[in-house]
């Protein structure tokens, strides 16, 4: 991928700092089950998947190719959002300890 340019530097620095407060947050958890009745964790990694998404929005085509799993992130995202205090934990924890942490090393890669 050809350098990037200074605009997607700024919409992907807050992406990745985001992901980082993601996997931050959730790294005490060792097992989904964890999730329940952890409303600040949960509110906290969907406020920074809000960073994330409207980032990405703005980014180049070039870019969200080389954001391979957002997709996957965004699929899994749609099934708690609409309840995000009673949603599934597993899939909490499938998006802040695999999902997440790929999608930053994408990042990483792209600022690098």
């Amino acid at each position: 991928m050809a350098a990037i340019s200074p605009k997607m530097r700024n919409l992907l620095a807050p992406m990745a700092q985001a992901c980082k407060n993601i996997i931050a947050v959730s790294a005490p958890i060792a097992d989904a089950t964890e999730f329940e009745n952890q409303d600040t964790i949960v509110d906290n990694i969907y406020m920074n998947l809000v960073i994330i998404s409207e980032n990405y929005a703005k980014t180049d085509d070039d870019v969200k190719q080389a954001l391979t799993n957002w997709s996957e992130i965004k699929s899994y995202t749609e099934k708690v959002i609409p309840d995000c205090k009673n949603a599934d934990c597993r899939v909490w924890f499938y998006i802040s300890h695999s999902l997440i942490p790929t999608l930053k090393d994408k990042i990483d890669e792209l600022l690098s």
